[in-house]
């Protein structure tokens, strides 16, 4: 609760320091919690103006990775500025399959592997996917 009433001083704040920095007429702005100014995007400001990582600050705060560090408004430009790349071919996706799969044949234990525990993985691995059917399957029954 005293977070919430944190964070709602800091944006008040931010949109009344708005000026100093940026223009963001009226666009919502997400507050520094170390100088209480207001940013669209607040990565860079913390990078130069306090020598600090996004994942330092998230820490150093208790910031969920589901909260967001940049305004609604700047998040639509961006996208929209990718669906442009994506469009003209300047970016494709061709990329991704063979990314993941990169990514799975790193993350899995080679068959017969212990696991930090010291557990089997492939016995993990068989409870793991047992475990998911029974669940899907009651989620099916309505259970």
């Amino acid at each position: 609760m005293d977070q919430a009433r944190e964070v709602d001083r800091l944006q008040a704040r931010a949109r009344e320091d708005a000026g100093d920095g940026a223009d963001l007429g009226g666009e919502s702005v997400i507050p520094c919690r170390i100088c209480g100014r207001g940013f669209r995007f607040l990565p860079p400001h913390l990078r130069h103006a306090h020598q600090i990582s996004t994942a330092d600050y998230r820490r150093q705060y208790g910031i969920q990775a589901s909260e967001r560090l940049a305004d609604n408004s700047y998040r639509e430009m961006s996208a929209e500025r990718m669906r442009l790349m994506l469009a003209d071919g300047r970016v494709t996706l061709d990329h991704l399959p063979k990314a993941v799969e990169a990514a799975c044949a790193v993350t899995r234990l080679p068959p017969g592997a212990k696991r930090a525990d010291g557990r089997n993985a492939d016995h993990a691995r068989e409870y793991q996917r047992a475990y998911k059917i029974k669940r899907k399957n009651r989620v099916g029954e309505g259970k």
